[in-house]
């Protein structure tokens, strides 16, 4: 069985007429014993065959070339291209209004329209005997509480 292993990992390139004299006379002394090999021996060979019997094309001598430079002219110029390229159409258009939004309420929140008291503190609140919530904590923390 190791045999076996050792000669099938040969075979392809035993069909080429690719390996030593030497591996070559093993292969060929395995093959006369096992029926399996020469199975898979029948089977590289009329692949051969099939491949061999392809029309072959040519191509330009600077098709490579060419083909290169198309494929670097399409890429992406800076990095933060390549990540928008990553993520695809769907999220190159939806991921910046999140955050817009979350830039605009931080601005509205630090500079918005609010009116400003400033004269309570939540001591103030506390030493006064008014319940704190939530709401009132909120309240005075945004400038809307006139506690």
């Amino acid at each position: 069985m190791n045999d076996c292993a050792k000669v099938k990992r040969l075979l392809s390139r035993y069909v080429d007429k690719e390996i030593s004299p030497a591996d070559s006379g093993r292969v060929k002394e395995h093959l006369v014993r096992c029926a399996g090999c020469r199975r898979e021996l029948s089977e590289y060979s009329r692949i051969k065959q099939l491949v061999s019997a392809q029309e072959r094309k040519e191509l330009p001598p600077d098709y490579l070339v060419s083909r290169l430079r198309e494929k670097i002219a399409g890429q992406p110029d800076s990095p933060s291209d390549v990540f928008w390229s990553g993520l695809g159409n769907l999220a190159r258009r939806f991921i910046p209004v999140p955050a817009a939004v979350a830039v605009v309420s931080i601005v509205l929140m630090i500079a918005g329209p609010w009116p400003q008291t400033g004269n309570v503190s939540f001591s103030d609140n506390l030493l006064n005997d008014v319940p704190v919530t939530t709401e009132t904590a909120l309240g005075v923390i945004l400038g809307f509480s006139d506690y």
